[in-house]
């Protein structure tokens, strides 16, 4: 408690005299007076003036103020009749010359009777004026006896706040601000009063300032990295079928994607191919080639006997009868080669066959033989002429046409002719 020792006069002031004089420390943080004891008083005007005084603080420090003479002084006014006590806070800051004066620093939220300052301002005590002033605090600081910088995610917009308030979500602060930022684009901020805006995960994006939650990228498109502002559509050739993905994946061989952002791949369809992964198109298939399946990697040569002269073909033309082909993946019908005599062929062959005994072809591009008639025979296969079936010598005969030999005529029976059919009884 500040005590006044004396019974005789209503207050005391502060004044400067003229001599020597030792000066007071500064009194240490949270140090602050136990008493005041004065030695000598002047009269001047009126008023009384202590000459010799000391104080004595909460730690046992003793601070005394001296002088040679109590001259005429200095007049300040008197210090208002008050009471303090350490229990709210009561403390000399400071002590300072200033001039010809010597000036205290009081801190205190109560001051004697007086009320409290509202929350958001700060009492300071000089004492060399007669009355303390309530100051509002600076508009980065929250109210309290003293002023406090608002924490991290909060602030204080205005002078004289008793509390701080809390950033929204999707914005942050840094301690001791007067406002909130926006979270930038590729970030967020979910929680109302958070210090820090977070980045987007791979796989989402936040366009917009301020945002309090990221938005995953849709299908067909993808985000790499953290912190997006938005997501890469999937370049031809590649896709993502689902939601929320970093990377697109090729299209499989067979199949492909023919413009930006698919989320799917189309199957190739018959006549046409994809040989590997990630094509933008399928390719048709050329002449000579062709595919009868859809989503296939890769086409077909046309076998021996056929042919395709067309682009993107599903199927490949057959040689026609007579003709013959040995060549694969031929592309133009002049690959079919007519069969030579004495051969013939069926549609679809890839070389001709000889004609079989008992038959002949005396021409080119035969699509069947002609059989040796009845009493005639041909050993031989391959014939080429009609001169290549031969009678049957007497004695032998041949009842059907085509046959490669003759039969001899039974016991009973008889052929004295050449060429015979029957044997006559």
């Amino acid at each position: 408690i500040l005590n006044f020792n004396s019974s005789n006069f209503d207050s005391v002031s502060y004044g400067y005299w003229g001599g020597s004089m030792r000066y007071p420390a500064i009194l240490d943080n949270d140090e602050f007076l136990q008493s005041f004891t004065y030695a000598g008083i002047a009269e001047v005007n009126s008023s009384y003036i202590a000459c010799s005084f000391y104080f004595t603080t909460s730690t046992g420090k003793t601070i005394s103020f001296e002088g040679t003479s109590c001259g005429p002084c200095s007049y300040f006014p008197s210090l208002p009749e008050v009471t303090w006590t350490a229990q709210n806070g009561a403390a000399i800051v400071g002590l300072i010359q200033t001039g010809s004066s010597i000036t205290g620093i009081v801190e205190s939220p109560r001051r004697g009777n007086c009320t409290f300052c509202p929350p958001g301002s700060l009492l300071t005590y000089n004492v060399s004026y007669s009355a303390g002033a309530c100051h509002t605090c600076s508009p980065v600081s929250k109210g309290q006896s003293s002023c406090s910088l608002c924490p991290a995610g909060d602030y204080s917009a205005h002078e004289g706040s008793s509390f701080c308030s809390i950033c929204d979500a999707g914005q942050n602060s840094s301690q001791g601000s007067s406002y909130c930022s926006s979270c930038s684009t590729g970030q967020y901020n979910s929680a109302p009063g958070s210090p820090l805006c977070n980045l987007c995960s791979a796989g989402a994006y936040s366009s917009l300032t301020g945002s309090s939650s990221c938005s995953v990228c849709s299908a067909g498109q993808f985000s790499s990295g953290s912190g997006s502002s938005g997501c890469s559509s999937c370049i031809a050739g590649e896709y993502s079928s689902m939601s929320g993905l970093v990377s697109c994946i090729p299209c499989s061989a067979g199949t492909f994607a023919n413009k930006t952002g698919s989320s799917s791949c189309i199957i190739c369809a018959t006549g046409q191919y994809a040989s590997g992964s990630g094509f933008p198109n399928c390719s048709s298939c050329v002449p000579g080639l062709y595919n009868s399946k859809s989503g296939s990697y890769n086409c077909t040569p046309c076998s021996a006997g056929t042919y395709t002269k067309e682009i993107g073909s599903t199927v490949c033309s057959i040689c026609a009868a007579g003709l013959y082909s040995t060549v694969s993946g031929a592309s133009s019908a002049s690959t079919c080669t007519p069969c030579y005599p004495g051969s013939f062929s069926i549609s679809n062959e890839g070389s001709c066959r000889n004609c079989p005994s008992g038959t002949y072809s005396s021409i080119e591009g035969a699509s069947y033989c002609i059989a040796c008639a009845a009493g005639k025979y041909n050993s031989d296969e391959g014939a080429s002429a009609l001169e290549s079936c031969i009678d049957c010598q007497p004695g032998f005969f041949s009842s059907s046409p085509g046959l490669p030999n003759c039969t001899s005529c039974a016991a009973g029976w008889y052929s004295n002719i050449s060429g015979a059919s029957v044997c006559p009884q």
